[in-house]
């Protein structure tokens, strides 16, 4: 007996904040596709737009350029708004570090400019799909929590993944990562040149100024997706590596799921939501 798919449905989202930076004009472009979407400039608007909308949004979606450039009071003032709506914020390189040393809303979930789109689409799609997403869980409800509520794709069978990074250390827990879900893991150790044959997919790890090595590598196995982890990407760090050879690049610390979603997806030839400025 077969089962009918799930109906989709667009869901409603706000922009709230500036979309015009090279950080967040990609992803605005990207939310676009599946969902019907309003633009605030401020949360004052914002509340303006709220009060006069007569249907509720699902979403809002807050562009945070730096630490503080929505003060709280207004950001409460948006949440009492429409308070059955999430508000989750895109947080731009300015942002980076603050969950550690500066005061974030405590009502918002923040994710990178780099990882947001990876990061959320399957949350994206569950929610269209009339499905329960992860950030439908408590406000309460440790980054921990969303993770083990969030899937991994189906294992992957013997395909070869070739892993570069200059840390044994790193090599090791990532070539443990994929031969958990299923593929094969070499590292290609930068101290002994090693010629492999057919990888299906490179995974390079490093920091910006190391992407010299990331282009040969690129170079070396262009038949070979590559995806790039990358320390704190900054807006010029990602386009820099797209043009080196990276066809994805996910920002450190990566969620595994996300990672592995992604390489699926390359491996598969799918087509998903974000563009090739992702990160996670």
């Amino acid at each position: 007996m077969q089962t009918e798919s799930p109906s989709i449905q667009k869901i409603c989202v706000l922009l709230l904040g500036n979309f015009s930076g090279s950080e967040f004009q990609p992803l605005a472009e990207a939310i676009l596709q599946f969902a019907e979407v309003k633009m605030a400039a401020c949360c004052k608007e914002a509340v303006r737009l709220l009060r006069s909308e007569r249907h509720s949004f699902d979403l809002v979606v807050v562009a945070e350029r730096w630490p503080g450039e929505h003060p709280h009071g207004q950001l409460d003032q948006v949440q009492r708004t429409a308070p059955l709506a999430r508000l989750i914020a895109i947080s731009g390189s300015w942002c980076e570090g603050q969950k550690r040393s500066g005061t974030p809303w405590p009502g918002m979930l923040h994710t990178g400019w780099h990882s947001w789109l990876p990061h959320w689409q399957e949350d994206f799609i569950r929610l269209a799909q009339n499905r329960l997403p992860s950030f439908g869980l408590p406000v309460a409800a440790s980054d921990h929590e969303r993770t083990m509520f969030r899937r991994f794709p189906p294992r992957a069978e013997g395909k070869l993944i070739a892993i570069r990074s200059q840390r044994e250390d790193m090599a090791d827990m990532l070539a443990s990562a994929c031969r958990s879900q299923g593929y094969s893991a070499v590292w290609l150790d930068p101290r002994y040149p090693l010629r492999l044959e057919g990888p299906e997919a490179i995974l390079w790890e490093g920091s910006p100024d190391q992407l010299d090595d990331l282009q040969n590598m690129h170079q070396r196995y262009q038949q070979a997706p590559l995806v790039a982890l990358l320390d704190f990407p900054r807006i010029e760090d990602v386009e820099r590596a797209v043009q080196l050879g990276a066809v994805e690049i996910l920002a450190k610390p990566t969620h595994l799921e996300d990672l592995f979603t992604r390489l699926a997806d390359l491996l598969n030839g799918q087509q998903t939501l974000e563009t090739t400025q992702s990160v996670a």
